[in-house]
């Protein structure tokens, strides 16, 4: 038998885009399929939300999905956090407070006390709206490097938090933590040995899913996002377009 992990931004979104758009088409096969699927994402659920609001697909929530790098799992209507990880919550208080000190310095426009679901018209780089992790994003006048920059000045003493580096941004979990860890929840009272797994996404983080599986291959998809996606799946014979 074959199971299925996916990241979402940027593996099951259309390729070449400057705004993720899911693959509807694609998404839609995925739910006919009967096979173990999961999603994970370092992204929200209110993201998700207004993105399957936006294409009249809310079914998509039958979907097991793992937000926050799996520090969060949507369960329907709700929202379910890992109780292990929520001491992090009032470190990224103070982390918040000190890169809102920083951008002061540096005269970066920056609200500390706002986060949004998307990107906001302001142009300058925002906090994510998140139950645990925290998310830092570049948008039109300030480009990631420049919020990879900012984030080094504030949390350079930092060694309690893991700081992640991406095309987009920066994201913190707590120490010890990854995707395997949603992973392990989705895979509980399976018979590892009878699936042969195949991980998706468009990051490096994204390979952490692969831990823990016995036989699993890993799928890149940062340059064709869906297309690579449907291009395997066809080529394994689970769907055809």
């Amino acid at each position: 038998m074959i199971g299925f992990l996916f990241d979402i931004d940027g593996c099951l979104t259309l390729p070449h885009m400057t705004k993720s758009v899911l693959d509807i088409k694609l998404m839609d096969r995925l739910l006919q399929l009967d096979t173990p699927i999961a999603l994970v994402t370092g992204r929200s659920d209110g993201w998700l939300r207004k993105q399957y609001s936006e294409q009249n697909r809310m079914n998509y929530l039958d979907f097991p999905t793992y937000i926050e790098f799996g520090l969060a799992t949507i369960n329907g209507e709700s929202v379910q956090l890992q109780q292990q990880a929520t001491e992090f919550l009032d470190h990224r208080l103070d982390l918040i407070q000190s890169l809102a000190e920083v951008c002061d310095r540096e005269t970066v426009y920056f609200e500390p006390d706002t986060w949004y679901h998307d990107y906001p018209s302001h142009g300058s780089l925002w906090v994510e709206r998140k139950h645990i992790q925290l998310s830092i994003a570049e948008n039109t006048n300030v480009p990631t490097t420049k919020v990879h920059d900012l984030c080094d000045l504030a949390w350079n003493n930092q060694d309690s938090v893991r700081i992640l580096k991406h095309h987009l941004g920066i994201d913190v979990i707590p120490q010890g933590w990854s995707k395997a860890q949603a992973t392990s929840h989705f895979t509980q009272g399976l018979n590892q040995a009878d699936y042969s797994w195949y991980v998706f996404g468009d990051n490096s983080s994204d390979r952490e899913m692969m831990e823990g599986l016995d036989t699993v291959t890993f799928i890149s998809t940062r340059e064709e996002a869906s297309k690579t996606v449907r291009a395997t799946l066809e080529d394994l014979g689970m769907i055809s377009f």
